[in-house]
C-alpha cells in the first residue's frame, strides 16, 4: 500500500472515528451533564465534516498531479 493510499484510508478512518465519538458524546451516554461533553461532541462533529472535505481535496490534487490514474 502506497503512502498516498494509506493517507486516504487514514482520513476515512479518522472521519469515522470522529463521527462515532461525537455520537457517543452527544447521545447522552455520559450522563454527567457537564458542558465539556457538548463541546467535545461539537468539535468531533466538525472534524467529521472537515476530514472528508480535506480528503477530497487531497485526492483531486493527486489526480491533477498525475499520481493517481
Amino acid at each position: 500500500m502506497s503512502l498516498k493510499n494509506f493517507h486516504i484510508f487514514f482520513v476515512i478512518c479518522s472521519s469515522l472515528f470522529c463521527w462515532g465519538t461525537a455520537y457517543l458524546l452527544l447521545s447522552g451516554l455520559p450522563d454527567s451533564g457537564t458542558p465539556s461533553y457538548l463541546t467535545m461532541g461539537i468539535i468531533c462533529c466538525l472534524g467529521g465534516v472537515i476530514l472528508p472535505i480535506y480528503g477530497t481535496f487531497f485526492y483531486k490534487k493527486m489526480v491533477k498531479m498525475g499520481l493517481y490514474k
